[in-house]
């Protein structure tokens, strides 16, 4: 699993939990949250080689580096365990109907943070919308996606121009179906600033190169299940800065490199 799509993984694991789900559920059932609780997590939130970090999925140039902050606000159509599998989160079911062929079923209820409901025209406008980055280094396959087409108000059909379905099948729970909230494109609304999706977290402070700091989001459709009142990342760099800040209690959690192990412990 790449370092973004981990750290991603595993803030969304800390911050409350699991996520609606069998593997949530089970994770988090002996452990007690309060649930005005803030975790903060330690991350590099330095700009890239690439350019600026970005909360807007059509603007980011490097879809690791953005994964993390953007999974807590968007949300995806599949999710991924810490096992490394996948599991139905904003779709209720996807399903490979032909090596060029998948269809997906939207679970009901779902809104976003502004209350605009999560249907398949917001899905079929925030992909497209995604499409027309022609900076983003999204997967390859996700250029052979030819046609979302809309087959009900809570159902896609997903066309490709190649028979890649099975290494299409993940992106469903990447950036490339982070979708954003169609009515704050519509308002012009700078969602890169201020994003607006259907994910557990909505973002309230954003100091460049220094914090994100996001607040339970009420509308999520599996709020309940959220067990903590935000996240906090704070910026650290791997190496000394990120043994030093762990070690004086700075941040509850940051990934460390093999060699900083002992370090730690020490």
């Amino acid at each position: 699993m790449r370092s973004g799509v981990r750290l991603g993984v595993v803030i969304t694991l800390v911050a409350g939990a699991a996520w609606p789900g069998k593997g949530g559920a089970t994770a988090t059932r002996a452990v007690r949250f309060d649930p005005k609780g803030v975790v903060h997590v330690a991350a590099g939130l330095l700009p890239t080689t690439t350019g600026a970090l970005h909360f807007d999925p059509a603007a980011s140039t490097t879809a690791e580096v953005d994964y993390p902050w953007q999974l807590l606000v968007y949300d995806a159509l599949l999710r991924r365990t810490a096992g490394g599998g996948l599991e139905p989160s904003l779709a209720s079911k996807a399903t490979i109907v032909d090596p060029q062929t998948i269809d997906v079923e939207l679970r009901p209820g779902v809104v976003f943070s502004d209350g605009t409901p999560f249907n398949a025209e917001a899905v079929k406008l925030g992909v497209e919308r995604n499409q027309a980055n022609t900076k983003q280094q999204f997967r390859a396959e996700f250029a052979m996606l030819t046609n979302v087409e809309s087959t009900g108000d809570l159902s896609l059909r997903l066309h490709l121009s190649q028979p890649v379905a099975g290494a299409f099948y993940p992106l469903l729970a990447g950036q490339e179906f982070f979708i954003v909230s169609p009515t704050a494109i519509r308002n012009g609304v700078d969602v890169d600033a201020t994003p607006v999706g259907a994910g557990p977290f909505v973002l309230t402070r954003w100091v460049p190169e220094q914090q994100m700091t996001f607040a339970k989001n009420p509308k999520y459709y599996g709020a309940k299940q959220i067990r903590l009142g935000g996240v906090e990342l704070v910026n650290s760099q791997l190496g000394a800065p990120r043994i030093s800040l762990l070690k004086s209690g700075g941040v509850d959690y940051g990934e460390i490199t093999v060699d900083d192990i002992s370090t730690m412990r020490g």
